[in-house]
């Protein structure tokens, strides 16, 4: 399985996977999120590129990454989704920095 870890963050990604797997993912569709041209859905893909770019970093970021996101999502969705990998992010250098181990 070859997960996404732009950050390096193993003990987030080890939860992130059980969380995956959990939801009924494939190994194929978590591989899928470190390669996001094999991702089927147009939006989904989006997103996963621009994960992957804001995670690696944030200054990448510019606005045609935002028109993309905002043509395929309405702005308070947009919103949601640079919360929600911004907040992911925030808690991956928490646990990184604490040098949390994943439990067995």
């Amino acid at each position: 399985m070859s997960p996404p870890v732009n950050d390096r963050a193993w003990y987030a990604l080890g939860h992130a996977l059980a969380r995956l797997k959990a939801l009924g993912f494939t190994e194929e569709q978590v591989a899928a999120l470190d390669r996001p041209e094999a991702i089927e859905s147009p939006a989904d893909r989006e997103v996963a590129r621009f994960a992957r770019k804001i995670t690696v970093d944030p200054a990448l970021a510019d606005d045609d990454d935002f028109e993309r996101l905002r043509k395929l999502f309405d702005d308070k969705k947009v919103a949601e989704i640079v919360y929600q990998i911004t907040e992911a992010a925030s808690f991956d250098r928490l646990t990184e920095t604490a040098g949390l181990r994943l439990e067995d």
